[in-house]
């Protein structure tokens, strides 16, 4: 016997942290998906303990708290958004700079404005793992083990463990993040990603999340090319908006971003 089981969220339910399960009666787990109903597709007599010839059916869906893989950010969002103040006008630009580098005043956006900033290691052992592709990111996780533009992106969608969708009015430390993008198939790219923090709302009267006007927002970022001297400095977030019109897919856009603290 086949068949499927249509469960719809509760509203509300998918902003919470973790990883949505459905549980049937003998306590097998599915995960679900955020974005869409969630389909159990039933073979045979069913490990769920289901029979699919009944009309209605008793699953509990819950979230799965997330396990942490690693410390939590040493500084809050006022205090990451002060350091990246008072770093303007110093620091070398170098692709794939090391947290070790941060010492001798080198970074690349990321290892900059997540990093040095929020005071998060970068090599971070599990993080990004656990989720599968979906609609939105049909290729997986990008980036496994490490934070950076992509994983931090990929995290605020799925597991949600250090950042999460912004979807109320940005704050001071918010970060604007779009990925570096690679397409299968095509010989071009990457076109790198890039990390701005927030340090200023003041410009913003009204705020749609579904339709932000990052350019609003005053920013500190580390900007290449490499070698870059006086790399840290102040800007607007006006050059996500141009990133968008280009790239206006889910997985390739820019997102405003909250680190949990």
């Amino acid at each position: 016997m086949k068949g499927s089981v249509v469960i719809r969220m509760r509203e509300g339910v998918v902003d919470d942290p973790g990883t949505l399960v459905a549980i049937a009666p003998d306590g097998t787990e599915i995960e679900l998906e955020d974005d869409a109903d969630a389909r159990l597709h039933l073979v045979g007599k069913s490990s769920l303990g289901l029979t699919v010839t009944f009309p209605t059916y008793s699953i509990n869906v819950v979230r799965r708290p997330v396990k942490s893989t690693g410390p939590r950010p040493g500084r809050t969002a006022q205090q990451a958004a002060a350091e990246a103040l008072s770093l303007v006008g110093t620091g070398r630009y170098k692709l794939g700079a090391l947290d070790s580098e941060a010492t001798a005043s080198i970074y690349d956006c990321s290892s900059f404005a997540i990093r040095h900033c929020y005071k998060l290691p970068g090599h971070r052992p599990g993080f990004n793992r656990g989720w599968k592709p979906d609609a939105n990111f049909p290729q997986g996780a990008t980036v496994v083990d490490d934070i950076n533009t992509n994983s931090a992106i990929e995290d605020a969608f799925h597991e949600q463990e250090l950042f999460e969708l912004v979807r109320d009015d940005p704050r001071v430390g918010d970060l604007l993040a779009y990925p570096t993008i690679r397409i299968p198939g095509i010989k071009a790219g990457p076109w790198i990603g890039h990390v701005l923090i927030c340090v200023g709302t003041g410009r913003v009267r009204s705020w749609d999340p579904t339709k932000p006007k990052f350019s609003l927002l005053d920013v500190v970022e580390c900007h290449g090319p490499n070698g870059t001297l006086r790399a840290i400095r102040k800007n607007t977030g006006a050059m996500v908006d141009s990133h968008n019109a280009t790239w206006p897919k889910v997985n390739h856009r820019g997102h405003l971003l909250r680190v949990k603290p």
